[in-house]
This record gives C-alpha cells, sequence and structure tokens, in this order.
C-alpha cells in the first residue's frame, strides 16, 4: 500500500470519529448511530495495519456500546486484532492445550 493509499484511509477514519462525535453532540450525550458508522474503523485500521489503532476503537467501543454485540465480521476483526497485539494466543501449543 502506498503512503497516499494510507493518508487516505486515515482521512476515512477521522471523517467517521468526526461524524460519531457530532452524532454524540447532536443526541445530548448519547449515540443514535443508526447509519452503522461505529463499525466501520475497524476495518479501515486492519488494511493499513495499525492494530493499535484498532485496539484503542474497540476499547472505545466496548465503552460507548456495551450491549452492542456487533456484527460477525465485526467480531472477526476484533480477534484479529487481539491475537496480533498479542492479547490472545493461538491455543495449539501442547503446553497450554488440555
Amino acid at each position: 500500500m502506498t503512503p497516499k493509499q494510507v493518508e487516505r484511509i486515515k482521512n476515512k477514519i477521522t471523517k467517521i470519529k468526526r461524524a460519531l462525535s457530532a452524532d454524540k453532540k447532536r443526541w445530548g450525550g448519547y449515540y443514535d448511530d443508526s447509519r452503522g458508522l461505529r463499525y466501520l474503523p475497524p476495518e479501515l485500521y486492519l488494511k493499513i495495519n495499525d492494530y493499535s489503532g484498532a485496539l484503542r476503537y474497540y476499547n472505545w467501543f466496548d465503552k460507548n456500546f456495551p450491549e452492542d454485540s456487533g456484527y460477525p465480521i465485526f467480531l472477526l476483526e476484533w480477534t484479529i486484532t487481539l491475537f496480533k497485539t498479542k492479547r490472545i494466543r493461538y491455543f495449539t501449543d501442547s503446553k497450554n492445550y488440555r
């Protein structure tokens, strides 16, 4: 991926975060994300291999939407992020597998 493409993806992430912030301000401190914007940033973070950014986003998501279970692809992206940031391990290691 070229630096220009990475920059475009970062700009998309920034625009989505601004839209979510404006949504919260509009609804008096609550989110009404009926467009589903909150599910888009993780995919973009993974495209540019920014796993720590994705992890920060998931922490924010979990804090602001605690009862939201998400979509299957969203949860898969979350799992990939946890694996890449060494928050979970692959369990075929003979020492840890029973």
